[in-house]
């Protein structure tokens, strides 16, 4: 029995409930914001001011090079594509996080060749590097207007007066393949004629045909010895996926213009060409290409598993610091060097994480051993560092709360068609928790502020001109939530496993007594 009443009043004592309540100006409260920082000090008046953002998203279809994070804010706030604290992973066709990409980095603008035209000594078109990315032309006509006055022959897109011997192909459906089978390296521009990007890269992708064609007849002169399968075959094509849509949705060409390289067949090689646009830089690369291609590196084995691998997705992580107002984090792919192929946008994303306040500890505490250990000895705080640990007072919170602060978690959104993404909306509620299990120890700096998340989300519709946007719209609430904790204080425990102890004591002595007078033997 007494062993019964001891199991049952520690039970009692080591399960506690449960009280919330509202309250109001919820900020005015002194309390730990769960990263070590108070609103007292001067770290804690910063995270008074702004607040933490975490977050972990897969897009299953947009390029990491693409990938872009910009915040929005009631204050004013505008931050387009934000590189600190954001890193980014590549993905594998299962969607999991293959290779690190990197850090988020500020994208930097190609350099492009200068071009002129020339017709009878008079220049009458340039294309080149400028401060904005069009064509300058003479006289106010562009060069399409040229062509149909005859000034210059539609064919007419290089440096020099005449064109040059060589041009790269244009390819359609019915002669790609054939392309593909006749060199054993070959790389194609996939283009759109409405594409600034494209028409400034045209003329110079001419010149570039013409230079691989010099370059081959010279390597072969100069190898006349050796055979040269892969040196006087290389190919440089180019498809118009205007003309050619059907073509270009089954390359999964998402951005133009796209350089990418082929093995014999049409193997791909990953990833795309994204360097700078002069001959001089394509010219390098395809060397490179060349040379790779004649001599063999020896991880044709390790190459052919990253071809396999392969896959345009992106998984982005990080934190932003954001003002306590309503805002926006959008997620989008963009880039200054590219136009982005609107048909092709697939805005299918997962969201792992997202969540408001210190950054997340892993999910390693949350099994049922490390449960009950915190229940234990939660009590006694010398086992995990006494009130400082951030770590054994998170574990205290309880689960229901904790899963309102990441109601996102492992969340699929899917797109099926082009020109719809998803937008969520989030309504954030300042929740203060009591986390000390016990008030043997308790103290103010113990309470910890957690922000639970209440979200709805909807996929939107996008006209085909306007670039869908992934949206995470969220908004403070002016209400805040405490949260109290309501058990057997530990004095009451302690009195009570006396009495226990005391009554036991006394109740065996009676029973001791009683029997002692029932069978003692009497005297004669």
């Amino acid at each position: 029995m007494m062993t019964i009443l001891f199991l049952r009043e520690t039970y009692a004592f080591l399960h506690t409930q449960f009280h919330s309540s509202v309250v109001i100006n919820y900020d005015e409260f002194n309390s730990d914001n769960g990263d070590g920082t108070n609103d007292n000090d001067a770290d804690g008046q910063l995270m008074k001011k702004s607040i933490r953002l975490n977050f972990n998203v897969t897009l299953y279809d947009v390029q990491c090079d693409f990938a872009s994070v910009d915040v929005w804010d009631t204050l004013g706030t505008n931050r387009h594509n934000i590189t600190k604290d954001i890193i980014k992973y590549t993905i594998d066709n299962s969607g999991q996080a293959r290779n690190f990409h990197g850090r988020n980095r500020e994208e930097q603008a190609l350099l492009h060749d200068h071009h002129e035209l020339w017709k009878e000594g008079r220049r009458i078109a340039v294309v080149g590097d400028y401060d904005r990315p069009q064509y300058r032309y003479v006289a106010g006509k562009t060069i399409k207007l040229l062509q149909q006055e005859g000034e210059i022959s539609s064919s007419s897109s290089s440096s020099s007066i005449t064109s040059p011997p060589t041009t790269a192909t244009d390819l359609t459906p019915d002669t790609i393949q054939e392309f593909f089978n006749a060199h054993s390296l070959l790389v194609i521009d996939y283009y759109a004629p409405w594409c600034l990007w494209c028409q400034r890269l045209s003329p110079t992708w001419d010149d570039f045909a013409n230079e691989i064609q010099q370059y081959q007849q010279q390597q072969q002169r100069h190898h006349q010895q050796q055979q040269h399968s892969s040196l006087d075959d290389v190919g440089v094509g180019k498809v118009d996926c205007v003309e050619h849509a059907p073509l270009c949705k089954g390359e999964r060409i998402m951005a133009f213009p796209t350089i990418r390289w082929y093995q014999t067949g049409g193997k791909a090689i990953v990833p795309d060409y994204i360097g700078d646009r002069t001959v001089e830089a394509l010219m390098e690369y395809a060397i490179r290409q060349i040379g790779s291609k004649i001599n063999g590196d020896g991880d044709g084995g390790k190459e052919e598993e990253d071809e396999e691998q392969h896959h345009p997705g992106c998984q982005l992580s990080g934190h932003l610091m954001v003002n306590r107002v309503p805002g926006t984090l959008i997620i989008e792919a963009k880039s200054i060097n590219h136009d982005i192929h609107l048909a092709m946008m697939n805005l299918t994303h997962r969201v792992h994480h997202l969540s408001f306040g210190p950054a997340p500890w892993p999910d390693d505490d949350d099994d049922d051993t490390s449960r009950w250990r915190q229940h234990l000895f939660g009590f006694l705080p010398f086992f995990f560092g006494g009130r400082s640990s951030k770590r054994r007072r998170s574990s205290n919170i309880p689960d229901n709360y904790k899963r309102m602060t990441n109601p996102m978690k492992e969340t699929f959104f899917p797109t099926y068609h082009p020109h719809e993404a998803y937008h969520h909306s989030l309504k954030v509620v300042n929740t203060e928790v009591d986390s000390n299990h016990h008030r043997m120890f308790s103290h103010r700096d113990d309470d910890i502020m957690i922000y639970q998340i209440l979200e709805e989300s909807q996929l939107m519709l996008y006209n085909e001109q306007s670039t869908p946007e992934i949206k995470f719209v969220w908004d403070l609430s002016p209400m805040g939530v405490k949260v109290t904790r309501v058990g057997i204080p530990w004095y009451e425990y302690l009195t009570s496993l006396l009495a226990i102890i005391g009554g036991t004591y006394t109740t065996l002595g009676l029973i001791n007594a009683t029997l002692l007078r029932i069978f003692k033997p009497k005297r004669l």
